[in-house]
């Protein structure tokens, strides 16, 4: 695939884990999950930062295409968007870095880059995920946390980050801004 495919392919795997996220959003809201709710949008939160980086490295108008919803209960949701985003981190962005990897081109490598910090965050959204999962599966809402994301690189962040640098794309903690409840 070219690096343009490849890119159009991850827009639209970004573009809908947003729209899901979203609505799985609304059925914890529903469901009287108000800090998973909270999750699923700090999750678009990140999503969106990724797919604002694709789109500057695509460099062209590209309209990303609606796949369907499937909404089921709070925990299905989170089990769901832990599976999204396992597939994410460990196949999809590999496999779309190693398909760059020998590349020298400068728009290959703004599109590695993403690709990388797009692969780190998905790697935090999975444990924050994953945690959820258990919590919810015990009969129990999210931890109440405060999230904040890296407007950088899309990585999320429980609590607030002071100082130091982001893990995962190593800008200053200044990048870092709280997500709205």
């Amino acid at each position: 695939m070219s690096r343009q495919e490849i890119l159009k392919e991850a827009i639209n795997g970004e573009h809908n884990a947003i729209r899901r996220y979203t609505e799985f959003a609304k059925v914890a809201e529903q469901e009287k999950m108000p800090n998973a709710a909270y999750l699923f949008r700090a999750l678009v939160a990140g999503e969106n930062v990724h797919l604002e980086n694709h789109k500057r490295a695509l460099g062209e108008p590209f309209t990303p295409v609606d796949e369907p919803i499937q909404k089921k209960s709070t925990l299905e949701n989170l089990r769901a968007a832990l599976d999204g985003e396992t597939y994410e981190a460990e196949e999809m962005y590999p496999g779309f870095i190693k398909g760059l990897k020998r590349s020298k081109k400068v728009e290959d490598e703004v599109t590695r880059l993403s690709f990388e910090w797009a692969l780190g965050t998905e790697k935090t959204h999975a444990m924050v995920l994953k945690e959820a999962v258990d919590q919810v599966a015990a009969g129990k809402d999210y931890a109440g946390v405060t999230f904040y994301v890296c407007l950088a690189c899309g990585n999320l962040h429980e609590g607030v980050m002071t100082e130091g640098v982001c893990p995962v794309c190593k800008h200053d903690a200044r990048f870092y801004k709280e997500v709205p409840r």
